[in-house]
């Protein structure tokens, strides 16, 4: 990692990681009570039986029509898109830990445009270990291969294949109860390698993220509770300098602190302030701070309907020249309905707004999304649904309207 300018990043990276690591010493000191460990991994029961291991394959097939597949401003261009996965898990049916394993091939095709062709694979395998009646351990290593996602018009531009990327996922988290207490520490790594072609920007070859984050939840009576969570990450890259000689590398550092309170037995808050900054490699690029902030409401005015309300806001992402930093505040509405034992309907609205820092380009997103999903047999379920994405920019040629309709069917055992 190059050498980093001495401004604030030293004060914040010294003080969220001793935060990170003090709580959960906190949580391996407390003492332990008769509670129950917070749930792992669920157990579905479903596929054929190993010994104690269940064994999972599953098909799923779907079609898709997409109105402007390279997210252009003008000039947009359809096509039809078939997609088969094929996928394969194995889950233990242990009596105190889980333990997992899959592997999951995609096989997209194009009707017009072959050029965006792909095929995707990913693995994993996992576990959570029950320490102690209170205490738990869940465990995560995955790699997969997949072909960059557009998500801008700028995203490779229309016509030009985007580029493979090999990434690499390691979780862990640690969860202790303790009474009134309950303790998280996470570490998460990510590693991307990119391979672009010559028409892209070679300079983003290597890039990793490694963030930890903490949580330290009390209990103040059986409807409140209070919580403070302290997060750190660490992006790096290995062309750390770009054609315009950005440096990319960044540290950003997040704390919040919030209540959790159970407004009546059928809804469920949880709210938190606080604040994020971050301190570019680039001396060039002034270290910033902004409001950080995490709500989510869960309704259940039904038993068979709930509803799920979120807002978030952030400092996103360093990889784009020139930009320190990419505020984000997002929300999001989705109900999900049992229509009947067999049918289930979704419906969801977002909004997304992206400050971008160091220059005056702004991004506002809504999204619109519904589907359902209706259950032949225990074995087969029909799946469709539609999307539609309006990005309004005030950068030149980066707005854009897309609308998706897919229709699946999905096969297990």
């Amino acid at each position: 990692m190059n050498t980093r300018s001495c401004s604030i990043r030293g004060v914040i990276r010294a003080v969220l990681l001793s935060a990170v690591l003090g709580l959960c010493n906190l949580g391996a000191m407390a003492a332990a009570p008769d509670n129950t460990a917070p749930s792992g991994i669920p157990l579905d029961r479903s596929g054929g039986k190993l010994s104690t291991l269940y064994l999972k394959p599953r098909l799923e097939v779907s079609t898709r029509y997409d109105d402007n597949i390279f997210l252009t401003e003008t000039g947009t261009k359809s096509d039809r898109i078939d997609t088969a996965s094929p996928s394969l898990a194995l889950v233990s049916d242990w009596e105190r830990h889980r333990v997992y394993a899959s592997a999951k091939l995609e096989a997209v095709r194009y009707a017009d445009a072959s050029s965006e062709n792909h095929d995707d694979w990913n693995a994993g395998i996992g576990g959570n270990i029950a320490i102690r009646d209170d205490m738990s351990l869940t465990l995560h290593a995955g790699t997969r291969q997949e072909r960059e996602a557009r998500t801008a018009p700028e995203s490779g531009g229309a016509g030009v294949p985007m580029a493979r990327i090999d990434r690499a996922d390691t979780d862990v988290e640690f969860i202790h109860t303790s009474g009134i207490m309950e303790w998280r520490a996470a570490l998460e790594s990510r590693h991307w390698r990119f391979d672009r072609n010559a028409v892209q920007d070679n300079t983003e070859r290597n890039r990793s993220e490694i963030r930890a984050t903490a949580r330290a939840t009390m209990g103040l009576g059986e409807e409140w509770g209070v919580y403070i969570a302290p997060a750190y990450e660490i992006q790096d890259y290995a062309h750390a300098t770009d054609a315009g000689g950005v440096n990319r590398d960044a540290d950003i550092a997040e704390i919040l602190a919030g209540i959790a309170y159970r407004v009546t037995d059928l809804t469920r808050l949880e709210a938190g302030v606080g604040i994020a900054a971050i301190d570019p490699a680039d001396p060039a690029l002034k270290s910033g701070h902004t409001t950080a902030a995490d709500m989510q409401l869960h309704w259940t005015p039904l038993d068979i309907l709930e509803v799920d309300t979120t807002l978030h806001r952030r400092i996103d992402t360093t990889t784009l020249a020139g930009v320190s930093d990419i505020v984000v505040t997002e929300g999001r509405a989705e109900a999900r309905y049992a229509y009947t034992e067999y049918l289930s309907l979704h419906a969801g609205f977002g909004l997304r707004h992206r400050d971008f820092a160091g220059s005056t380009r702004k991004d506002d997103d809504t999204v619109l999304d519904a589907g359902m999903e209706y259950a032949l047999t225990d074995a087969v379920a029909l799946t469709a649904g539609g999307k539609h994405t309006r990005r309004d920019s005030n950068a030149a040629l980066r707005s854009f309207d897309n609308t998706l309709f897919m229709a699946g069917v999905s096969i297990g055992v």
